[in-house]
């Protein structure tokens, strides 16, 4: 599967990191690797997620809201 992010989401994704610097040194480095390691497991197992809507899945993050 391949994962593609509208530039709206990169921004989004982007200004979290920042945010989570900001919070604590690392945190936000630490934020980002859990992102990732967060949208491999969807594109491996995309159908193991609670549905939400007709072809709209969640996946929640561990450690972060």
């Amino acid at each position: 599967m391949k994962i593609v992010f509208l530039p709206e989401a990169k921004a989004e994704l982007d200004e979290a990191v920042q945010y989570y610097e900001l919070q604590a040194k690392g945190l936000g480095v630490t934020f980002k690797s859990v992102a990732k390691s967060t949208i491999k497991r969807v594109a491996t197992f995309p159908t193991a997620w609670t549905t939400i809507k007709p072809n709209i899945r969640r996946c929640i993050m561990h450690k972060f809201p």
